[in-house]
């Protein structure tokens, strides 16, 4: 499939608008209606992979690595094109806010939106002063980072449902972050692992020390499904965010030495 239309569409994908609608094909003098293939998980989302300098004071430094794929990278080109190259870092200034929230951009690398190769890869560095919280002798630090499902608040508020939710978008995101700590601080206490899912979510999350104990490695995985949910299952996906609510308040608790 192609549509030699789609300006900001990477060689191989096929605009987001275009799938799942159906195509005239013809051949041999014949026609055809066929369904334009939707995404696979793998082929729309984003992948970050960043690593977290924490100081002894709370502030931080962090390097954030972020594959943008299918329809985000069509939406990424699209914005790069439509604004000025002298826009570009008040552009990846605001993205920052959305992968660590307070942090002040300080170097980023971004293509300039004209390439139609595959994905979109942005670098970016960014200094975060209040990214973890000291109490007493202990630092409490969040583990969220990006746009991902674990940062959003409940949004089937309603008892009961009297129509379906329908969702069409088919997607995946990673993230794995590393957490070096600072000095004189050890780990106290890890937020437990979560897997969860409902008829059109799935969300796990992991965390672990590293073999030397100086470090966090965080990862979770967040996958869109395509589906119906009848009123009848309503309460599967209520819950899903519920709990996804809850735990977006887990904290990595750092204890400093003595």
């Amino acid at each position: 499939w192609l549509d030699a239309t789609a300006e900001t569409c990477a060689f191989s994908d096929i605009p987001d608008g275009d799938r799942g609608c159906e195509g005239l094909i013809v051949r041999e003098g014949k026609g055809e209606f066929k369904v334009i293939p939707p995404y696979r998980p793998e082929e729309n989302g984003m992948r970050i992979k960043s690593t977290i300098n924490l100081t002894p004071e709370g502030t931080a430094v962090a390097e954030v690595d972020c594959e943008m794929m299918g329809a985000l990278a069509q939406q990424i080109r699209a914005t790069l094109r439509s604004i000025p190259p002298t826009r570009h870092k008040e552009f990846v200034t605001a993205l920052t806010q959305k992968f660590l929230a307070g942090g002040k951009l300080e170097t980023y690398s971004l293509p300039d939106g004209l390439d139609k190769e595959g994905s979109v890869k942005l670098h970016l560095k960014a200094s975060i002063n209040d990214y973890a919280e000291k109490t007493g002798s202990l630092m409490l630090v969040p583990l969220t980072i990006g746009n991902s499902t674990s940062q959003q608040t409940q949004p089937f508020t309603s008892e009961a449902r009297l129509h379906p939710i329908v969702q069409n978008y088919i997607a995946r995101h990673s993230v794995e972050v590393t957490i070096n700590l600072p000095k004189g601080f050890t780990v106290g206490e890890l937020p437990n692992n979560i897997n969860i899912s409902s008829p059109i979510q799935s969300y796990q999350r992991t965390t672990r020390k590293s073999d030397d104990g100086r470090s966090v490695l965080f990862a979770e995985m967040e996958e869109e499904k395509s589906g119906r949910v009848p009123p009848s299952d309503y309460k599967q996906v209520q819950s899903f965010f519920t709990t996804l609510s809850r735990q977006n308040k887990a904290r990595l608790i750092l204890k400093e030495d003595k």
